[in-house]
């Protein structure tokens, strides 16, 4: 059976080919000119597949990030791990800095990467950030 990510990626596939080779703004290409995008057909069926594939899976991962933040705020055991957890990075973090090596590393880091806003993100299907006392 085809997954319903293949058939996501066919879609959006063929969606983009035939929009960006078909329309007046894309002159056609000099003779003998190798062609990249070629007019694509796409079926209906495909399409609704695809998007009643991606609306199931944007469903389920919103499901299982709420679940988990629901976890996350009732599980008395994750909360007392978390802590345990956050207890030991700090351990970690203090002796990363005691480290002279690693301290010359990252000033010469910090001369030559650029200027960005630094904070904290939430990465997809993982636990939500730690809640600080």
């Amino acid at each position: 059976m085809i997954s319903s990510r293949f058939i996501l990626a066919a879609a959006l596939i063929c969606a983009v080919t035939s929009t960006l080779s078909a329309g007046a703004e894309n002159p056609a290409p000099p003779p003998g000119a190798p062609t990249i995008f070629q007019p694509v057909n796409v079926d209906p069926a495909l399409v609704r597949r695809s998007m009643q594939s991606r609306s199931e899976y944007d469903r389920l991962t919103r499901e299982i990030n709420t679940r988990k933040a629901h976890l996350y705020e009732e599980n008395e055991r994750i909360k007392a791990l978390q802590q345990q957890m956050i207890e030991l990075q700090d351990k970690i973090d203090a002796l990363l800095e005691e480290d002279k090596v690693l301290q010359e590393l990252n000033e010469q880091y910090k001369e030559v990467s650029p200027d960005m806003p630094v904070g904290a993100r939430a990465f997809p299907g993982g636990p939500p950030p730690a809640k600080q006392p």
